[in-house]
């Protein structure tokens, strides 16, 4: 591992991103229990990884939701599926430069624009599979937010 990656000047100060180190470790029980052992209960947690609306499902969500018709609700839809292709085969430096609304018919722009208010939102959570919170202080005691996050996935 190469640790300039987690610990570079644009990913701490610039970002304004923690440091992470993936471990990509499968099953997690045991590192989660190792951590516990070596730390001590309650300076570490597994960490939540959140599942959210990408642009399709947040259209999908939508149309739905509104009863926008049928037809126009699949032509739509497959307007985003030819940008998220575009987006699978741009360079990486490219991707993010790639407007949806390119892609999107001018009729249909509108009611497009619409769903984005879906975009983002939570649709699962599961332990994620290499991410802890690891502390010296009592994570309990000085982040009971994160504390309540984990008891409710127990």
């Amino acid at each position: 591992m190469y640790p300039e990656r987690f610990m570079s000047t644009t990913r701490i100060l610039q970002s304004k991103g923690i440091p992470d180190i993936d471990m990509n470790e499968a099953p997690t029980a045991p590192f989660v229990q190792a951590q516990a052992e070596i730390l001590g209960q309650d300076h570490s947690y597994p960490m939540i990884a959140y599942g959210t609306m990408k642009k399709s499902a947040a259209w999908k969500l939508y149309a739905k939701s509104q009863g926008i018709p049928f037809e126009i609700a699949n032509a739509v839809s497959e307007q985003i599926k030819r940008y998220e292709l575009a987006v699978k085969h741009a360079d990486e430096d490219e991707k993010d430069d790639i407007d949806i609304g390119k892609f999107i018919s001018r009729e249909y722009r509108e009611i497009y624009d619409r769903s984005s208010e879906y975009l983002g939102l939570i649709t699962s959570w599961s332990i994620a599979p290499c991410s802890s919170l690891i502390y010296d202080g009592s994570i309990r005691e000085e982040i009971p937010r994160f504390i309540t996050a984990w008891s409710m996935m127990k």
